[in-house]
């Protein structure tokens, strides 16, 4: 998709709602704390502070990158439909991101249609590197949504928490499972909620956000259970296949295979009536070989 417009300053656009009173929009964009801006029709720039809460111990929560993809691609995909939902959010990490203060991220919308949009993105380090420390891509479904003229720009800004956070899990809610194998959400709280459901109707379901968080900790859990180690994760995949709003919901991690460099994981996200929300597979690399 050709870019027709450049924008020659990205941070002189406008707030969009989500980024101009901290105590309104969605809970988990505004949590993760990147802020992006849009440099063109297709295109988009933005960074996330690397806070505490959003490393694990051996690099960034891949789920806490997701979010920042969103919001590197919310900022342009927003203004050509109203209504989306993502349907698959990829992502890739090639580092450990140690020693960063902030990652740098750049967008592009690949292909937009009446129904769907997808977007790739590059995460740099804060530092400075032609070198991605990850990439991503995200599916979204528009319903049918597309606007034929499209909204006017404008941007997110970064946000910094009033006090230092909890870890993710603990901070959507998060609780282990007696089995050993993942994690329970067992309340949905407004933090973590949207308004809308796959399928366009209004309803209170878990974001896509905190549901990534809930199945990494999972594929964590299982990977370091079976590894022996913390091993550093490099793929994290999510599929949405339906609203995740009956709670108990439940993200079970098992084991598909382990060699000497790698573990790979599947997480179910299940409702309350074991009905499907999300499926995630994560692939980690073992540090002791």
């Amino acid at each position: 998709m050709s870019d027709q417009t450049t924008i020659a300053d990205p941070l002189s656009l406008p707030l969009m709602p989500l980024g101009t009173d901290p105590d309104s929009g969605l809970q988990i964009y505004r949590h993760i704390g990147a802020g992006s801006a849009p440099t063109g029709d297709s295109t988009s720039e933005g960074r996330l502070p690397l806070r505490p809460d959003l490393l694990t111990s051996t690099g960034p929560w891949a789920s806490a990158l997701a979010v920042f993809s969103q919001d590197l691609a919310g900022v342009n995909v927003f203004r050509f439909a109203p209504l989306l939902v993502p349907v698959r959010i990829d992502v890739h990490l090639r580092g450990d991101a140690a020693g960063e203060s902030e990652l740098f991220g750049k967008a592009r919308i690949l292909k937009r249609s009446k129904n769907t949009i997808i977007t790739t993105a590059r995460i740099y380090r804060g530092t400075g590197s032609d070198v991605p420390l990850g990439y991503s891509s995200i599916h979204f479904a528009t319903m049918g949504s597309s606007r034929e003229t499209p909204l006017d720009f404008a941007r997110t800004q970064v946000t910094v928490p009033r006090q230092a956070p909890p870890d993710l899990l603990s901070w959507i809610g998060a609780t282990p499972r007696d089995d050993g194998r993942g994690y329970d959400l067992t309340e949905v709280t407004e933090a973590i909620t949207e308004g809308i459901a796959l399928g366009g109707s209004p309803a209170r379901v878990v974001h896509g956000g905190p549901l990534q968080v809930l199945a990494e900790g999972a594929a964590m859990t299982v990977a370091e259970s079976v590894a022996g180690e913390s091993p550093r994760l490099e793929d994290f995949a999510t599929t949405f296949l339906a609203p995740a709003k009956h709670p108990p919901l439940s993200a079970i991690g098992e084991l598909v295979v382990m060699t000497k460099e790698s573990v790979d994981i599947r997480v179910e996200v299940c409702n309350a009536d074991g009905s499907l929300a999300a499926v995630s597979e994560a692939r980690f690399r073992r540090m002791t070989g």
